[in-house]
Formats: structure tokens, C-alpha cells, sequence
């Protein structure tokens, strides 16, 4: 049995605070908030217009700045959006945005609860 993934990985959180800037993991995190949603309408847009290079490009951005700021679940949920998407299952990569919305909403939570980050 495989072992849960967590929500988010707080190495991610010390790589930004070891630069050596106390605020800037809180700037950083902040900017993510704000542009995340757009990535996540993105997702939503570029499927109902069929668009799999939009769709690629939001997953693949989104993956990675979650990633960076220790979004495990989300980024690997993303990955596999923007695997399948690649491999020309448009409609599969499909399916998983309801997947992307719930990791989301966890992972937003989990940067709430270390005190970076705020629940609008």
C-alpha cells in the first residue's frame, strides 16, 4: 500500500526562508493566491473550448508553482492533468479538474495554517 502524499511539504517553505529574507516567503505566497485562481479558471476555460495547449500550459504553471511552495497533492494532480493532456486525452485530463479544486482548497488551507498564507 502506498503511502499517502501530504498536502504540503514545509522543506519548500525553509528553501524559501534559508534565501534570507523572513517576509519574502509571505510576498511569494501572497502572489500565488492571487494568481492561482486565474490559473485554475484557465484549466476550466480551455476545456470547455477544447483548447489541450491552453490546457497544458495553466496545468504545467499551476504544477510548478505549487510545487515550489510545497503543494505535493495539488502539483501532482496537475502533472498528471498535463501528462494525459500530452498523451491526447483531453477528456481524461478533463476529469481531473474537480480533483485540481479540492487539492487546491487543501492546500490553501494547509499554507493558511502555518501562518503564510490567508483564506479569502
Amino acid at each position: 500500500m502506498l503511502k499517502p502524499q501530504p498536502i504540503l511539504d514545509p522543506a519548500a517553505h525553509d528553501a524559501i526562508r534559508a534565501i534570507g529574507q523572513a517576509a519574502l516567503l509571505s510576498r511569494v505566497v501572497a502572489l500565488y493566491l492571487g494568481e492561482s485562481p486565474k490559473l485554475i479558471e484557465a484549466l476550466r476555460s480551455a476545456v470547455a473550448t477544447n483548447d489541450g495547449e491552453a490546457l497544458q500550459r495553466a496545468a504545467h504553471t499551476l504544477k510548478s508553482s505549487s510545487r515550489g511552495l510545497g503543494g505535493i497533492r495539488l502539483g501532482a494532480v496537475c502533472a498528471e492533468c498535463e501528462s494525459r493532456v500530452r498523451a491526447g486525452r483531453l477528456a481524461e485530463a478533463a476529469q481531473l479538474l474537480d480533483a485540481v479544486d479540492q487539492e487546491y482548497a487543501l492546500f490553501e488551507q494547509a499554507l493558511a495554517i502555518t501562518g503564510v498564507g490567508a483564506v479569502a
